[in-house]
């Protein structure tokens, strides 16, 4: 398992502890087998300035992970598809499947994903909320798993990561399904070799998830609710006034546009964008503060009231 700068020179000739790779945390992140936890590299690295607990994250994504398995036996099944059985059948129209597109939504919702997945959520908001209570000095403020907005906030944020990641597998899905029935039509695929290819197809969909989308996923997921917490407690203290957004030393375009066309957000304004994916203008029902895209690691600052407002964003460092 890899090491920590902190604890890797103790074992520094031992070829089984080796650095993290990239595509496994954070680029600002090591995992540390000794103490457990996700520790930020020096501060000159870009990264998040928010402390992000490897113990929540990665049983965000292992959590992801279960849910895609479960929506890939389902998938199998509601085709039926199983070898030694026909899955196709031939009409006069051509090849049909006999079934309606998948709704993977369905499923999710029935077996309660959003709700096994809310606890997370809400360790991420209530430690992005104490964050910010500690920053601004509002310690006394009640903050805690009872606050009816948090509750609302988590619960929101849950049904939107379920339908959204949902509607896209169910895209991928029917896309394949699709593409699988032109191929047999047209007799590059043969009838016999429709369930075994079609059971590759929706194979190489949900192995793509796992390792792929369950990391970025729960990374994104984790971020936006640290910053929701942000908000929600800000507000809670009444003496938050807004935010102003920090940029990552190598922010994106989009980053960048965001900040500065909303070098200031108010505190109403990033109240209605609570639980929300990024869209251009939070008045149409979007975000204008980080977290701005999948992976971002850009943040965001309070602004207390009689405090100067911002014109200009500010970056990392």
């Amino acid at each position: 398992m890899p090491l920590c700068a902190e604890h890797r020179t103790l074992v520094h000739s031992c070829k089984s502890h080796t650095p993290v790779l990239q595509d496994e945390l954070p680029a600002s992140m090591d995992y540390c087998e000794t103490c457990g936890e996700v520790h930020k590299k020096s501060p000159a690295s870009p990264g998040w300035t928010q402390p992000v607990s490897g113990t929540d994250v990665w049983q965000a994504i292992d959590m992801l992970k279960v849910f895609f398995r479960e929506q890939h036996a389902y998938t199998l099944a509601y085709y039926g598809v199983t070898f030694g059985s026909e899955a196709f059948t031939l009409s006069q129209k051509g090849i049909n499947i006999g079934k309606e597109p998948i709704n993977i939504g369905s499923f999710s919702k029935r077996v309660g994903h959003a709700q096994r997945i809310e606890p997370l959520l809400e360790i991420a908001m209530l430690k992005g909320g104490e964050q910010t209570l500690i920053r601004i000095g509002a310690g006394e403020v009640n903050w805690s798993r009872s606050n009816a907005q948090l509750i609302k906030a988590i619960h929101l944020q849950a049904m939107q990561l379920s339908a959204t990641t949902s509607a896209t597998t169910s895209m991928q899905i029917n896309a394949a399904v699709v593409k699988l029935k032109k191929e047999m039509i047209a007799g590059i695929i043969g009838r016999g070799e429709g369930p075994r290819e079609l059971t590759k197809r929706i194979a190489k969909i949900f192995n793509h998830g796992e390792l792929w989308r369950a990391k970025q996923i729960a990374r994104t997921e984790y971020s936006m609710a640290l910053h929701d917490g942000q908000v929600l407690a800000g507000a809670a203290s009444e003496v938050v006034k807004g935010f102003r957004p920090l940029l990552s030393p190598d922010a994106c375009i989009l980053c960048l546009n965001m900040a500065s066309a909303y070098p200031f957000v108010k505190m109403k304004s990033a109240l209605r964008g609570i639980g929300k994916y990024n869209k251009p203008n939070a008045r149409r029902g979007g975000r204008n503060l980080p977290t701005y895209h999948p992976n971002c690691e850009c943040t965001m600052v309070e602004v207390l009231v009689g405090e100067r407002k911002p014109s200009t964003p500010s970056i990392i460092g």
